[in-house]
């Protein structure tokens, strides 16, 4: 199918019938029922073929982040309850993974709030919800790898109060936030703090002034070593950057990747929930953020909106799960 026109037609009459599940369900009843009759309820229902079709949906990479956590000792499988199918599921530690495709996870697909739902049916029964698009896992494997490795105990702790903190040059901080962090280096910061353990540095935080704001600090970057987590990093950091700074500074947890936990256990202050925010695809895989099809950042004709302009230009949404806006107070020395 090298003709583009094909493929998105071919895509969308498949999408079309896994979305009618009427259709579907009638199907799976037929097919069911005809080996059912020819091998046995009790055969068929434990065969590799009705288990490969029971969990059709699975795509390698989801198989793959099962075998991750499958090799640390833990049991994964699909759930479906309450009308909501989890992709990957780990009932010892209460701890979900959505893989998402941006293409299938767009706006020509998905409603806006069609991920925050999902986090918040998670939240309400319990479990911690981890959604991945497939050109994170794609390009930062081993940082997803690495932040899955901290929902669990399998990692190495470092405590903080052992560590020595530094002022770190631009350069060495952001080969640190490339190698650990699934966003990388914060190249727009004006301040980078790190801590030493044993000589080897092993967390990162990096600051700098609001892109809209220029009076609001911000942090933009936190990251530890891959393998470790460094108990107190982020509340020691975070204390020191507004010593140094002389102010408050604000930061956003991704409700994606975190329930924002991490940060009021480190004295940040949760001041505002926010509505699901979005990044652009085009032909189906990522293409840039919001802030790179502004208006004025792409000349957009008068008269026409972002989004239009955008889908003339063949650009599409992906909405997240929105964020959590947290202050950390100035701590006077």
């Amino acid at each position: 199918m090298s003709s583009p026109v094909v493929r998105t037609a071919y895509l969308h009459a498949i999408d079309k019938f896994w979305n009618d599940t009427d259709a579907v369900a009638a199907r799976a009843a037929k097919i069911k029922a005809t080996n059912v009759a020819k091998y046995g309820h009790a055969v068929y229902t434990q065969c590799e073929e009705y288990l490969a079709t029971h969990d059709r949906f699975k795509s390698k990479a989801e198989d793959e982040i099962s075998s991750f956590f499958n090799n640390l000792g833990f049991h994964t499988r699909k759930r479906r309850e309450g009308g909501v199918e989890l992709d990957i599921y780990i009932e010892e530690l209460n701890l979900a993974i959505e893989y998402n495709g941006a293409y299938w996870h767009s706006s020509l697909f998905k409603e806006k709030d069609y991920h925050l739902k999902k986090t918040e049916f998670c939240h309400e029964e319990g479990i911690k919800l981890i959604h991945i698009f497939d050109h994170e896992w794609e390009n930062k494997r081993s940082q997803v790898l690495d932040f899955l490795l901290s929902k669990t105990n399998k990692f190495e702790r470092i405590h903080a109060r052992k560590c020595a903190s530094i002022v770190l040059d631009r350069s060495s901080a952001n080969a640190f936030l490339d190698k650990n962090h699934i966003q990388g280096g914060a190249r727009g910061a004006q301040l980078y703090l790190g801590l030493q353990h044993e000589g080897e540095l092993v967390s990162v935080a990096a600051f700098g002034k609001h892109h809209r704001q220029t009076d609001v600090m911000v942090m933009k970057r936190f990251a530890s070593k891959c393998g470790s987590v460094v108990v107190g990093g982020l509340g020691k950091l975070s204390k020191l950057g507004s010593v140094t700074l002389g102010q408050d500074i604000i930061s956003w947890c991704d409700r994606r990747w975190s329930d924002g936990k991490s940060y009021q256990s480190a004295g940040w202050i949760p001041e505002a929930i926010l509505e699901p925010s979005y990044f652009y695809i085009k032909n189906g895989r990522y293409a840039c953020s919001k802030q790179a099809r502004r208006k004025n950042a792409v000349n957009t004709p008068v008269g026409m909106t972002e989004r239009e302009h955008a889908a003339q230009d063949g650009f599409f949404r992906v909405y997240d799960c929105g964020k959590i806006r947290f202050r950390y107070k100035v701590q006077r020395p």
